[in-house]
């Protein structure tokens, strides 16, 4: 029950010839119990390690987080993380303890043995960061050695050697983190453009004998053939932060596929504001929102977009790098519509669809504050709420003691909050409480109700004003 993940950690490193991470999700418990990859890892340049591991008692099968981590390099303590204190202040920070790109890609909360951003974290000592040097000083023996509360060990141990050396009698195991229809529509460019670790990743069909990025700028990148695909890495430099066109070159240098980006520079220690290529979309970013200073992307993504329904959708990237604080994000529609109030800024949840994140509207920009950066669209929402009355039944009159109202309301757009809904009993607003796991509204009266015939009003508005109103009559014994 351990996985491993081995990451290069700038433009000019790799794992196994590529310049993304490497999963290894099936470890080989080797005869002592150590557990390991079947193979030696092919490296180079500066390189992270990041373990999924959990802990479980004889008591329960529940699943517990391990107590300590503990990296040894060529028999030198590298790097330890201890969990024995965790503030409630500093839980934010558990994005830079764990690897947030794995969490963010589905492939768990792996902890990162190294440390990044410069940043003190608590528990965390030791830098970690694994620089295999010249290829002489390979191979280097890896140990990581994880601990529960009360002292019990278990062990996972590796080879990395040289991946420019080729070996008949090596296999490549585990798998890449990205691959060409990650986090993309099924219509997906062909070169493909990743930013990993504030460097990019361009990837690319067989055949492209290297890539020319094109714009203020004129530079060929050699690439690394993968077999599947060629592979190469860029690095912009500091004041960059503008188009450019990625040319793939064939053989005969020729250039045959392309791929246009625009990249924004944000500084992590300044208010930036930055907008798409088309004004549609907007990210203010407020200086301390970053961790690091990064390139922001926006990509259309027009395959999530149905015309007067939702409108306007944009992936903004870096998704997978965390946020330190909220940023806002606006988006406008690039026509006038005769409702302004019925639209609203949504992210687009895998699990549950669009979310609401607000429907400030300024300048013909629709507003909303995000945590993380994601797919972000205009939707339209002109349903009203469903609401069904549960109890009291119209016919059935009910003992003064026993009443209670009850309700089942739902919005499945936009969404609901308790502000929102109101009741009345008689005339009378009454406090309503409302459960929105069970999407359900209770109401009992602290003092009985007198005999005799009564009414109650039901008015469910939601996030953008859609109102649905019931009005129920019932009896009182």
């Amino acid at each position: 029950p351990v996985r491993l993940a081995i990451s290069p950690l700038d433009g000019y490193s790799t794992v196994e010839n590529d310049y993304q991470p490497r999963l290894y999700r099936r470890l080989i418990k080797r005869n002592d119990g150590v557990w390991g990859p079947r193979d030696p890892v092919g490296v180079s340049g500066r390189i992270g390690l990041a373990i999924d591991c959990f802990d479980k008692t004889d008591a329960s099968e529940n699943l517990l987080a391990v107590y300590k981590l503990v990296l040894i390099v060529n028999g030198e303590l590298r790097h330890t993380t201890e969990f024995n204190r965790f503030a409630f202040s500093e839980t934010r920070l558990i994005e830079l303890e764990r690897d947030y790109a794995f969490y963010r890609r589905g492939e768990g909360l792996y902890h990162r043995l190294y440390k990044i951003h410069d940043l003190d974290i608590p528990n965390v000592n030791g830098d970690g960061v694994i620089n295999t040097g010249n290829v002489d000083e390979l191979p280097l023996d890896i140990k990581i050695v994880l601990s529960d509360a009360v002292g019990n060990e278990s062990y996972v141990a590796l080879s990395l050697v040289a991946d420019s050396l080729s070996d008949d009698n090596r296999l490549i195991g585990g798998s890449t983190l990205l691959s060409p229809a990650n986090w993309k529509p099924l219509e997906r460019e062909h070169i493909t453009v990743d930013l990993l670790n504030n460097y990019f990743r361009f990837y690319g069909p067989p055949g492209i004998e290297g890539f020319n990025l094109d714009g203020n700028l004129d530079l060929s990148l050699p690439v690394n053939n993968l077999g599947a695909g060629v592979v190469a890495a860029w690095i912009p430099p500091d004041n960059f932060g503008s188009k450019i066109t990625v040319l793939s070159i064939g053989r005969n240098g020729e250039a045959f596929d392309k791929n246009e980006i625009t990249l924004h520079r944000i500084k992590h220690d300044r208010d930036v504001e930055v907008t798409s290529d088309d004004g549609l979309m907007r990210a203010i970013v407020p200086s301390g929102s970053l961790y690091r200073t990064t390139w922001l992307r926006f990509i259309h993504e027009q395959t999530y977009e149905v015309p007067s329904k939702i409108e306007s959708v944009y992936r903004i990237e870096p998704r997978d790098q965390p946020l330190a604080g909220r940023v806002k994000v606006s988006a406008k529609l690039d026509h006038v519509t005769s409702d302004d109030s019925l639209w609203g800024l949504y992210y687009f949840d895998r699990k549950r669809g669009w979310t609401f994140l607000g429907n400030e509207f300024e300048d013909g920009y629709y507003t909303g504050e995000a945590m993380s950066w994601e797919i972000f669209g205009l939707v339209n929402d002109d349903v009203a709420p469903n609401v069904r009355i549960v109890a009291p039944k119209t016919d059935t009159p009910v003992m003064a003691n026993n009443l209670i109202i009850q309700a089942h309301v739902e919005d499945e757009i936009s969404g609901l909050v308790a502000e929102d809904i109101t009741l009345k009993i008689d005339g009378t607003e009454a406090p309503v409480e409302y459960d929105p796991p069970r999407d359900r509204i209770l109401y009992s009266p602290l003092k009985p109700l007198s005999s005799g015939e009564h009414s109650f009003e039901l008015m469910v508005k939601d996030r953008v004003g859609n109102t649905t109103t019931l009005v129920r009559q019932f009896i009182i014994h």
